[in-house]
């Protein structure tokens, strides 16, 4: 009995000290950082302005955001990683490249088991087949992308837009050394066209 009650006071003291509890976390869209969301980590200790962490097109944060793919698979990513130095040092999750370790991996270097640590370039390893992607611009090509397709419906009008984010891609990518996808981006409940470039690189 005096056991019983002293569990009891135990879980009614525990009910006594809980607190409600508010969830601030989640993911935004780099547009969607500002406003209230900025002001809101601005008072958990945020000391970076809104165009440090986004500003289309210009130097910010969100330009050491990368993706990760299979070779020639730009716009089919895999995986996220960043950079964390001026010479192209990426960082990313361990399974995020296990399989890459494995292809490269013998006798004499377990990769998977025991990991790669260079000193100095001579000592890095080449992963093959491994592609860095980065997005170097944005542009909202929504006037090209509907040219001559006004009066269009259906298959049509599919082949028409299909036709003009070949040509914007093209044109976009033509002595860059980059490759471009038209893709569909919603802003403000309208649809817009925006064309991304992303360069190729390799993880060593």
């Amino acid at each position: 009995m005096k056991l019983t009650t002293i569990i009891s006071a135990f879980y009614l003291l525990c009910l006594l000290c809980i607190q409600p509890v508010h969830a601030d976390g989640g993911f935004w869209l780099p547009t969607q950082i500002q406003g209230k969301e900025h002001q809101a980590m601005k008072k958990q200790g945020l000391r970076l302005s809104e165009k440090d962490i986004y500003d289309i097109n210009q130097s910010c944060l969100s330009n050491a955001i990368l993706s990760l793919s299979y070779d020639n698979s730009t716009f089919s990513p895999s995986a996220s990683a960043s950079f964390i130095s001026g010479e192209g040092l990426v960082l990313t999750n361990f399974h995020c490249v296990a399989r890459y370790l494995e292809h490269i991996s013998d006798a004499n270097h377990d990769y998977v088991k025991h990991g790669c640590w260079a000193t100095q370039r001579s000592e890095e390893t080449y992963l093959p087949n491994l592609q860095v992607n980065q997005l170097i611009t944005i542009k909202d090509v929504t006037t090209e992308i509907t040219q001559n397709a006004g009066n269009l419906t259906d298959q049509a009008l599919t082949q028409k837009i299909n036709e003009n984010g070949n040509k914007i891609v093209k044109s976009q990518a033509k002595g860059r050394g980059v490759e471009g996808k038209s893709t569909p981006y919603l802003v403000a409940d309208n649809t817009s066209w925006l064309s991304f470039a992303a360069s190729r690189m390799c993880v060593s």
